[in-house]
């Protein structure tokens, strides 16, 4: 009778504890405990009955707490050093490595720990790392649980694909056997493409099985093997789905006009992996930039200085200046034919022709807000700047300060733009010509 009810009393200690965890040091859990627990009751009996307490045991695993009293059960030795300060054992799935024996073969223990934790298969009996329903709970919370696995339910195709379907990484920890089994790899690569790294390196060499992974996702084609990144047809599969797919292509076929330009009229980026043979062929590129004006965007360097291909570009769309080299950047043809369509390409034009009148005039016609690129020469002429606000009265929010101080201007443009006077309070102009000033409280004097 003694010993039940001491034994109810250390129950009460232990459930309280885990309750409640109030301890730092070793030193201090075990003159809680001692204080409390019989003299005839040992501290390591105290240890053990703690570990083989099914009720407890659950009450850690679903703590919300980070670090639990079970720590303590670490070892049967009590620790005396001060300055230990990781007494507590992590909660939930962690606290299994500590418990009995009994109650890592407890099947509501480990499917408990497994919505928290992969590392709760970790700790299983061995009964339990080979039971179905406990390898099918662990590994739909976390696919890493499969590494915990018996080898039988690492060769369960039904495991594998519940796997799987979390994560494709989870094929790695399948058994030879599986990731050899190509009608097993075939139905695993219509959930996961992905998954081809994992497959058998003689898979990986399959047409059928690369095939059927490039379908879904081009960018797997980096995980098939050297003879399937040089075959053409497994290629042009490939990038049908993902054209940057290319990347990953043999070089002969990165230097395949075919292959390239399939790859181009998908994305026109995947050039970026084509071969610098064909991003240094003259009539290839223009065919590129006629379909697609930022193709000059990969050319080489000489082609990128050649007039005749920076000519076609830019008359397709401005923009490609920022493309051209330096020298075309400055000649004032191509930037001509780049700002008139695209007044702001004259952002990529040289500094000698962000002062050329009839340049900027020609970009503004398109978009009066590229005045903001031309040269303070130009922003600070009263006549430009006026011709310029013929264009767009908008103009004027590009003009240098002083034009914008200047009251004979702001008279001359009130009297020209009397319905446009809005645009002047953007520029911080009252009616009568005065300049706004704000305080550092941001008011209006």
């Amino acid at each position: 009778m003694q010993d039940h009810v001491s034994a109810n009393a250390i129950r009460a200690i232990a459930l309280q504890l885990s309750m409640n965890p109030l301890f730092i040091t070793q030193d201090e859990f075990d003159t809680h405990v001692r204080g409390n627990i019989p003299d005839e009751f040992a501290y390591e009996k105290f240890l053990e009955f703690v570990r083989g307490d099914k009720e407890i045991v659950l009450r850690h695993i679903d703590s919300e707490l980070d670090i639990t009293p079970m720590a303590s059960l670490e070892s049967s030795k009590p620790r005396r050093n001060k300055n230990f300060v990781p007494v507590y054992l992590p909660a939930k799935a962690h606290c299994l490595n500590y418990v009995s024996k009994e109650l890592r073969a407890d099947k509501d223990i480990i499917l408990a720990a497994t919505p928290h934790s992969a590392y709760a298969l970790k700790y299983a009996s061995e009964e339990l790392s080979d039971d179905k329903d406990v390898v099918l709970a662990a590994v739909e919370h976390s696919p890493l649980a499969l590494n915990y696995a018996s080898r039988n339910m690492r060769g369960d195709k039904e495991v594998i694909l519940a796997a799987v379907r979390k994560s494709h990484n989870a094929l790695r920890h399948a058994t030879g056997e599986l990731r050899g089994d190509k009608d097993f790899i075939l139905e695993i690569l219509e959930i996961s493409p992905y998954s081809l790294k994992f497959a058998s390196e003689e898979l990986r060499g399959d047409k059928e099985v690369v095939c059927a992974a490039v379908r879904k996702d081009g960018y797997v084609l980096k995980h098939a093997s050297w003879e399937s990144r040089a075959d053409k047809e497994v290629v042009m599969a490939a990038i049908s789905s993902n054209a940057n797919g290319l990347k990953y292509a043999s070089s002969e076929l990165r230097a395949d006009k075919e292959v390239v330009m399939a790859a181009r009229a998908r994305n026109v980026s995947s050039l970026f992996y084509a071969s610098k043979e064909l991003l240094g062929h003259k009539r290839f590129m223009l065919d590129c930039i006629n379909k697609h004006a930022y193709s000059l965007e990969y050319a080489t360097d000489d082609l990128k200085a050649d007039k005749e291909l920076v000519l076609v570009g830019v008359r397709l769309h401005g923009s490609v200046l920022s493309c051209a080299s330096k020298e075309l950047r400055g000649d004032r043809e191509v930037v001509l034919a780049a700002v008139s369509n695209y007044g702001c390409a004259l952002e990529f034009a040289s500094k000698e022709l962000l002062a050329d009148k009839e340049i900027v005039t020609k970009a503004l016609e398109n978009d009066p807000f590229s005045l903001g690129y031309a040269s303070v020469e130009l922003t600070g002429d009263k006549c430009f700047m006026l011709q310029a606000m013929e264009k767009s009265p908008y103009c004027i929010l590009s003009a240098t300060d002083e034009i914008k101080e200047d009251k004979d201007f702001y008279h001359i443009i009130v009297e020209k733009y009397p319905d446009e006077l809005d645009i002047l309070e953007e520029i911080d102009w009252t009616p009568d010509g005065k300049r706004i000033c704000w305080t550092a409280d941001g008011k209006r004097i």
